[in-house]
């Protein structure tokens, strides 16, 4: 078994930040989005396993959401917002009227 070196600088960052800051996802996660409407939804891109060309975790989020009429836009969010520990919703904002007399769970949406 080959030992790799453990630098100084990496313990110090471990010692200050702990083992938490080495941790993270290789995907963003894709439920971490922003309903944009009830038809639409902004996901962070997935940059999942390819076959044929095609990100397979994209294609289940579109179809999965598809089923209810939703809409899927992609957003590419790796750098400003996941590689700090968030994703699209984390970053961003969205204004919604809420005078409607429809009630969301009235609406007919089912997961």
């Amino acid at each position: 078994m080959r030992q790799i070196p453990f630098s100084t600088a990496a313990a110090q960052h471990l010692s200050f930040h702990g083992w938490r800051s080495l941790l993270r996802a290789s995907t963003p996660g894709l439920v971490n989005g922003l309903s944009l409407t009830g038809r639409d939804f902004a996901a962070p891109d997935p940059h999942g396993p390819k076959v044929g060309g095609r990100d397979i975790f994209g294609q289940a989020t579109e179809r999965a959401l598809g089923r209810n009429g939703v809409r899927v836009y992609w957003v590419e969010d790796f750098f400003w917002a996941h590689l700090g520990g968030g994703e699209v919703h984390c970053a961003t904002n969205a204004l919604r009227d809420t005078r409607s007399t429809d009630s969301w769970w009235k609406s007919g949406i089912q997961a």
